[in-house]
């Protein structure tokens, strides 16, 4: 059940959201009232126009939704949406988003929370990252799909992040953070982001960034270089993360897996997991401009295509 300090937060996050809209709806107002009713390809261009950024826009706000849902104020948003809390926050932020968004100019818009095609799962966090152990070791294992992973480095220290298809001993795909460069690995090679890593550029910040979702991958450092990638699709997903070294690392991490997916802290008190929760929600979105009206769904971690 969601306290209420989260329904709090909740709520201060979808009056945030709405303000926003309301500034894009005012936005398309101003286009409606400017363009020349006489022009009528022009006025066809401005709907789809209106049409895509909303839609943009609608996608951010899932993603705020999402990551929300689950946290209270102060707290840290995290990547799952407890079963049932969800809906709420999505019917609720379609009831007011009538009020910002008129439902007579170029576009109208209802969201609606699919329960039957969002993939529940389970969510694992840890505030710090543990040395070496037995292989065995995996914070998320069997996993049908893997929606997001994001891991974190503070220091100048080595990490390895690793991604098994099954319970044997040797990963499938791997990410090596390290004080000179990023590895990412995989059975088909080895891709170096030199300019990305822990080690701080002269006068910069140290640590760096890894973030999956879905075969989509980005990796930065503090100062903002990255490189992007896709990584493989494997039949299941087992998690592995851990300090090179001998000495637990400062940093973060948080990973999702969807249905199939078991869980667990292996008795580390920095890590947390939740299970079952929503790990990959989908929307149902309307919409109305004055020639169309149809319906589209989006479901927030969708994979890059191939």
């Amino acid at each position: 059940m969601v306290n209420s300090r989260h329904e709090r937060g909740q709520l201060v996050l979808i009056a945030a959201i709405l303000v926003a809209t309301a500034i894009l709806g005012a936005v398309v107002l101003l286009n409606a009232v400017h363009s020349s009713p006489n022009v009528k390809a022009q006025s066809d261009a401005q709907s789809l126009s209106d049409t895509d950024q909303m839609t943009e826009q609608l996608h951010r706000h899932v993603r705020k939704l999402f990551f929300a849902t689950s946290t209270g104020d102060g707290e840290k948003h995290q990547p799952y949406a407890e079963i049932g809390a969800l809906g709420p926050n999505v019917t609720a932020y379609n009831a007011q988003l009538g009020t910002f968004v008129s439902r007579e100019k170029p576009v109208v818009t209802d969201v609606e929370y699919d329960p039957a095609r969002s993939v529940s799962g389970g969510f694992v966090a840890g505030s710090a990252i543990p040395n070496e152990s037995s292989f065995s070791d995996r914070y998320i294992e069997g996993a049908a799909s893997l929606p997001y992973l994001n891991v974190t480095v503070a220091e100048d220290a080595e990490v390895v992040i690793e991604l098994y298809d099954g319970p044997g001993p040797t990963p499938e795909q791997s990410i090596t953070l390290d004080g000179e460069n990023t590895d990412y690995e995989t059975v088909s090679g080895t891709v170096t982001c030199s300019v990305v890593g822990p080690e701080p550029d002269p006068g910069g910040n140290a640590g760096a960034t890894v973030e999956l979702e879905k075969r989509s991958g980005v990796i930065r450092d503090a100062d903002g270089d990255s490189c992007t990638f896709a990584f493989e699709e494997m039949s299941q997903y087992d998690v592995r993360i851990t300090a090179g070294g001998s000495s637990t690392v400062d940093g973060s991490f948080a990973v999702t897996g969807g249905t199939p997916a078991s869980v667990s802290t292996y008795g580390n008190p920095d890590v947390r997991t939740e299970s079952p929760v929503i790990v990959n929600p989908t929307v149902e979105i309307s919409y109305q401009t004055p020639s169309v009206a149809y319906d589209s769904e989006y479901t927030l971690f969708t994979e890059a295509e191939g």
